[in-house]
């Protein structure tokens, strides 16, 4: 069984990776869009992995969480993190599950639209990234925004776990 420690070391380490590559993609993002790489792999290939390395922050968020002594900060961080990247978790269950929605199997649960209909695989195709951020499958990320709320929930994690490790 890991120790408290174990799991804050994990939990740090998995949030000091995340948030790096929060602004790692930002800025990948920003630099193709500048450069006028509008539309080519590289971006849909970055919009990916920023989606992904935003949800792993989320889960180092959760993992400090449920590890005893957490405090209330890890919470409060969490819950501006959420509100500031609604829809993240579509994003990333499109993203991991794309086979799921270009073959339209049932086991497809995100939707989009008004009304709401099940995302079909014309729908995967519909990602737009400008200077300031993307938008996919009616989500809007701007990389401002996001990178804040990463740093401050990265910040949370990082001094609820080094002040329970005596650091």
């Amino acid at each position: 069984m890991t120790s408290n420690g174990e799991s804050r070391e994990a939990s740090t380490y998995l949030a000091w990776q995340s948030h790096l590559g929060v602004q790692m993609q930002v800025s990948r993002l920003r630099e193709s869009y500048i450069d006028g790489h509008q539309g080519v792999g590289k971006q849909l290939v970055d919009a990916s992995a920023l989606i992904l390395v935003l949800w792993r922050l989320r889960i180092a968020a959760q993992m400090s969480l449920q590890i005893q002594g957490s405090s209330e900060n890890v919470a409060a961080a969490l819950g501006s993190f959420d509100s500031a990247t609604q829809g993240l978790a579509k994003l990333r269950n499109v993203t991991m599950h794309f086979d799921e929605y270009a073959l339209q199997t049932d086991k497809r649960r995100d939707t989009v639209g008004d009304p709401p209909r099940l995302i079909e695989v014309g729908d995967l195709w519909t990602l737009r990234i400008d200077a300031v951020g993307l938008d996919w499958l009616g989500v809007r990320l701007d990389y401002d925004w996001v990178e804040g709320v990463a740093c401050i929930l990265y910040d949370a994690i990082q001094e609820d776990n080094n002040s329970q490790l005596g650091s």
